[in-house]
């Protein structure tokens, strides 16, 4: 929507490969396609749009393939994994409302070495698991029933 109410289209039908909406609502985020590489398969997408309220768009292009991307510190700032041309993954954080860059990491060997911004939704649900002899006990007890 514009300032005044009127509606906005930001981009055309197959633009994104995967869209969201921003935690605060006043956005959506668009993983755009590069169309299909010649095996027949997508090609890597390299940047990420985010569409603001009042039509501003902010481009945000890591550097290399996006491998994932995630909304981070409640949508003030969006996460980017990304691997560049000469194989290297790094993670880059960005200023949501700005597309400005905070932060960015070389991804180390032990991924868990990670700042928790970088890492991917999956490394951060198996590490808010509950590990020890009580957390084993009380999971044979939830199997068990």
């Amino acid at each position: 929507m514009t300032d005044d109410g009127k509606r906005l289209i930001m981009a055309d039908r197959d633009h994104c490969t995967e869209a969201g909406e921003a935690p605060d609502r006043l956005g959506m985020i668009c993983l755009v396609s590069t169309g299909v590489a010649d095996n027949g398969a997508f090609a890597p997408s390299l940047e990420l749009e985010i569409y603001r309220v009042g039509g501003r768009t902010i481009v945000l292009e890591p550097g290399g393939a996006i491998r994932e991307w995630h909304f981070w510190s409640e949508g003030k700032q969006v996460a980017i994994s990304f691997q560049t041309a000469s194989g290297e993954k790094e993670s880059a954080l960005y200023d949501a409302g700005s597309g400005s860059l905070a932060e960015l990491v070389l991804e180390p060997d032990d991924v868990t070495q990670l700042p928790r911004w970088a890492k991917s939704r999956t490394q951060l649900d198996d590490e808010s698991l509950p590990t020890g002899p009580g957390a084993a006990e009380e999971h044979d007890k939830w199997i068990a029933k």
